[in-house]
């Protein structure tokens, strides 16, 4: 309807669905992550010192790489 998105049968597995970005719709989800990360850098990041900065990093990042490796090889 927008544009945002087209639908693709999923190469490995005729059950599922892949959805992708259109060009316009990356455009606008980048526009979107600018506008949140904007927010949080003013409302939270700035009343974080560097080690606080570095520990929430290293935190996070630890996390990411968790939810990372947990993935179960379904179509992406």
């Amino acid at each position: 309807m927008w544009g945002l998105v087209v639908r693709r049968p999923c190469p490995t597995d005729a059950r599922a669905v892949n959805v992708t970005l259109t060009a316009d719709g990356l455009a606008l989800t980048r526009r979107a992550q600018d506008a949140v990360f904007a927010f949080v850098e003013e409302h939270f990041f700035a009343s974080l010192d560097e080690a606080e900065i570095a520990t929430l990093a290293d935190v996070f990042g630890r996390l990411v790489g968790r939810w990372h490796d947990a993935g179960d090889g379904a179509c992406d």
